[in-house]
């Protein structure tokens, strides 16, 4: 499922040329990572053995930060874009296409960008996202 996840996020017209790295977030600038942050149980489920699940990824991005006023303008209103599509993709029900029998309800961001870790002269910023989707029930993997 994660690897869907990187490839709908690659879509996005903010990071559209960039590789979007699966658990793994490289030290230069530009680099963007999705991993899993939380899987919760059921949200709910169904007499027919189908359920309703959620699981939230966390998008890592590593940019400029600190260098100057303009730039860390320009870094914020990426991460305002990004969080935007995300929302508008699930308005159109442009959601991730997911393998097996899971069907996805909903994307959406859980937590807005933040800068989580700086060094030098760039930051690592985060968002995560929470997906919603359906299994059937025939399938127990994620």
């Amino acid at each position: 499922m994660i690897i869907e996840v990187a490839e709908y996020l690659s879509a996005c017209p903010v990071l559209e040329g960039r590789r979007v790295c699966v658990n793994y977030l490289a030290e230069d600038e530009d680099s963007i990572s999705v991993e899993v942050a939380k899987s919760r149980n059921s949200v709910k489920e169904y007499a027919d053995g189908g359920k309703m699940r959620g699981i939230t990824f966390t998008l890592s991005i590593r940019d400029n930060f600190g260098i100057s006023q303009m730039e860390n303008k320009e870094i914020a209103e990426k991460c305002r874009e990004i969080e935007n599509w995300v929302e508008e993709q699930n308005l159109k029900g442009n959601l991730p296409v997911l393998k097996g029998n899971d069907l996805s309800v909903s994307v959406g961001i859980s937590k807005c960008f933040e800068i989580v870790e700086t060094k030098d002269f760039s930051a690592r910023y985060q968002a995560d996202i929470e997906l919603i989707y359906y299994n059937d029930g025939s399938s127990s993997k994620h």
